[in-house]
């Protein structure tokens, strides 16, 4: 995840049109509720020391202009729980729309398939959430999903 990435690898990667994925809401989520998981004291040690560089270093890779995906440790923690990071890359220097797109078009371009995925027209895949409130005003929105289309089928609809 990048974790401690150094400047010279962050200008590197803006370089060389690198995608970064650095997942910076697991630190927090593992050190609330990793001993109750199962998960190690020396990975616990391991978070307490790398959770404030990583969220830095992501800092310094958004201000430096670097693409960051959405990306999560999600197995670390429950599926369902990956919205969370959302507010975490506001908080640590996206905007609410760069968060966004992340999960969307940063991804569909870091495997490959833009304007098959992460964009709404014609011809791609509809992969469509809906939330309460709008998330550009408020970013947490996106932890609570009330509906869900999954290529053009809705999976989801709850209310």
């Amino acid at each position: 995840h990048s974790s401690l990435i150094s400047d010279k690898g962050i200008a590197l990667a803006l370089e060389n049109g690198t995608i970064l994925s650095m997942d910076i809401y697991v630190s927090d989520y593992i050190l609330s509720e990793g001993e109750a998981a199962g998960i190690l004291p020396e990975s616990l040690e391991k978070e307490r020391q790398v959770g404030k560089a990583q969220r830095e270093r992501f800092q310094a890779a958004v201000e430096a202009g670097v693409p960051i995906a959405f990306g999560s440790d999600a197995g670390v923690y429950d599926h369902g729980l990956n919205g969370k990071q959302f507010a975490y890359m506001v908080e640590w220097g996206q905007t609410p729309m760069q968060a966004i797109q992340s999960a969307t078009g940063v991804n569909a371009k870091l495997f490959g398939l833009e304007g098959e995925i992460g964009v709404i027209k014609p011809g791609a895949t509809a992969d469509i959430i809906a939330v309460d409130e709008n998330p550009l005003s408020d970013i947490k929105a996106l932890e609570d999903v009330d509906f869900v289309m999954k290529s053009g089928n809705v999976v989801l609809h709850e209310k």
